[in-house]
């Protein structure tokens, strides 16, 4: 998970993508979740897991070299409040980090898996050589989660791991 960049769009300083072995998909995974102590701490209804009002993002910007195929992979499990709580899978075609930012994924309710996908020139992809940012958003909205107990999770949010991309960009 080298070179990801956690970020709080809410500055919050609980809410937060961390590394750690906690819920993690294979050894250590970055985790969107507070800890039991953690929210013990906060007096959350259900304990582990997420709060609402979330929205926290972890990112990595890449060097397209303006031609070739490029391959988004990554493996995830969700545990959100189907229909209001998300997991969005983003892209920044300027690579300033802050959009427009198109939507390539969304996951709620309780899944999980390994994704391959490709990525589509001109629409998701730019055409031209220059950077891109992949962003990673965890969402919640202000009510059914294990902050008030409406929705208690197993681990938290989400949960990402094995996060590289392929083909004219190589990153892993």
């Amino acid at each position: 998970m080298e070179g990801w960049v956690g970020l709080d769009l809410r500055d919050s300083p609980d809410d937060q993508f961390r590394r750690g072995g906690t819920c993690s998909i294979a050894g250590s995974s970055m985790w969107a979740g507070l800890t039991a102590a953690e929210a013990a701490g906060l007096f959350w209804v259900a304990g582990q897991g997420y709060g609402n009002n979330w929205d926290i993002a972890i990112r990595k910007t890449f060097t397209y070299p303006g031609s070739g195929a490029v391959t988004l992979q990554y493996d995830f499990a969700i545990d959100s409040e189907p229909g209001f709580d998300f997991l969005f899978v983003e892209i920044d075609s300027t690579g300033s980090g802050s959009g427009p930012w198109v939507q390539l994924e969304l996951y709620d309710g309780l899944q999980g898996g390994t994704v391959n996908r490709p990525l589509a020139p001109g629409s998701e992809m730019r055409t031209t050589a220059g950077p891109v940012t992949i962003r990673f958003r965890a969402f919640s909205d202000g009510s059914y989660s294990d902050e008030d107990g409406l929705d208690a999770s197993t681990c938290g949010h989400s949960t990402l791991d094995n996060i590289r991309l392929g083909g004219a960009i190589a990153d892993t």
